[in-house]
């Protein structure tokens, strides 16, 4: 079964043909600083996205290989409960918390998929069959677009958290794979860190007015 591991994003590295000892080093390195996506494709079978990395927080997406005619899946972990955790994959947004799933698990998956071309049936999955997708199905909002020296050719995949298109450079004429995090979840986390900072400074100004007071008193 032919496969190949893409490192990273836009410009991404390509190994073709890994043995897992090569992909299991990939998936080390992610730390959604330096590195925030790798996915691993099987000629076929479809493709496992996994991003982030972020505290050792990860999201997995399996796209099928005739996405987006079958529904993508994302891995999810019910055990992670509590606040919403904060993964880059390419962008910062935040996620619940049973989406943001432990390094052991990742490994589990990805290995499991790698050898048997399918996805393990005894870990949590949640199916993307919204009816939006099911009505656009065949095309992504942002088909045409400019998104840095690439244009969106056609959408190759969507999943929980974000689209897959294959992008063409502008000047080169070389072809990616382009993800792009949905507007709402980036929209979301920026909503959230402008809270923080009104409250941050809410906080400030009214330190510094009993610091007034206590001194004039």
């Amino acid at each position: 079964m032919k496969s190949e591991v893409r490192i990273g994003g836009t410009n991404a590295a390509y190994i073709p043909d890994p043995d897992w000892r090569q992909i299991q080093h990939v998936l080390l390195k992610l730390d959604g600083a330096t590195l925030d996506t790798v996915s691993l494709e099987l000629m076929g079978k479809g493709s496992l996205v996994i991003g982030g990395g972020d505290e050792g927080r990860y999201m997995v997406v399996y796209f099928p290989e005739n996405h987006p005619d079958l529904p993508s899946m994302t891995l999810t972990d019910p055990s992670l409960t509590g606040p919403d955790v904060e993964l880059t994959i390419q962008t910062p947004a935040r996620f619940a918390a049973k989406y943001a799933v432990m390094f052991p698990l990742v490994l589990q998956v990805v290995e499991h998929f790698f050898h048997t071309g399918e996805v393990p049936g005894d870990v949590r999955w949640e199916l993307d069959t919204t009816k939006e997708e099911a009505i656009n199905a065949n095309r992504g909002e942002r088909e045409g677009q400019q998104v840095g020296g690439y244009r969106l050719m056609h959408l190759l995949g969507r999943g929980s958290f974000a689209e897959v298109y294959l992008g063409q450079h502008l000047q080169l004429a070389t072809q990616e794979a382009i993800t792009e995090i949905w507007p709402q979840l980036v929209a979301e986390s920026h909503k959230k860190g402008a809270c923080q900072k009104q409250d941050d400074e809410t906080y400030l100004s009214k330190s510094e007015n009993v610091a007034i007071g206590a001194s004039s008193s």
